[in-house]
């Protein structure tokens, strides 16, 4: 039976992984660059990432994605931004299937067109005109920010990726990293 294989981000190693795991005997393999050349990527250095996150979301009315590590994080920023007279919602693996359904729904029909998520909110989220991905924090890996950040612009008109990032946030991600069930090995590359 003829099947296919797809992935949007993948290395080397995890097309191998694929094509080994499939027991695919000489696949063919369709790859792209990962570059949009409609994405504008920014890496701001802030400490009131909150101000800044404010000026970035009241200069339009445009959809977003804020991507936030917590789930706990997503519940509290939302309710932020709801504050500040802008509609957003949140989304995260807590949230049961209908709600997590009714949330993307409201997302893409403009009712809230601003999502604070987990990396949850990931695969099938398919929207053409998300304006802005805006990351708090550091993904884990360049693998994860390039696929989020890939949500952005898929009609084709100008989007932008922004990260934030702020002294202690090495830190923090180091704090990830070492308390992550991975071998020693692999948080030492």
């Amino acid at each position: 039976v003829p099947f296919m294989a797809l992935t949007a981000t993948a290395t080397a190693k995890v097309l191998d992984n694929i094509i080994n795991e499939l027991g695919m005997i000489h696949p063919k393999v369709f790859r792209n660059s990962f570059e949009r050349k409609n994405i504008q990527y920014s890496v701001q250095p802030t400490e009131d990432k909150m101000g800044t996150l404010k000026k970035i979301l009241s200069s339009s009315t445009d959809s977003a994605i804020i991507y936030c590590r917590s789930r706990a994080k997503t519940e509290s920023l939302a309710q932020q931004i709801q504050n500040w007279g802008l509609k957003a919602s949140f989304y995260h693996g807590g949230l049961d299937a209908k709600l997590k359904k009714r949330r993307l729904e409201e997302w893409k029909n403009e009712t809230h067109p601003i999502m604070v998520a987990t990396n949850a909110f990931g695969m099938g989220i398919d929207k053409a005109n998300v304006r802005k991905v805006v990351h708090l924090i550091m993904p884990e890996s360049m693998e994860s920010y390039y696929q989020e950040t890939g949500r952005a612009g898929r009609d084709g008109l100008t989007a932008n990726a922004i990260m934030f990032y702020g002294l202690n946030d090495i830190a923090i991600q180091r704090n990830f990293i070492e308390s992550s069930d991975a071998p020693e090995q692999q948080k030492r590359i």
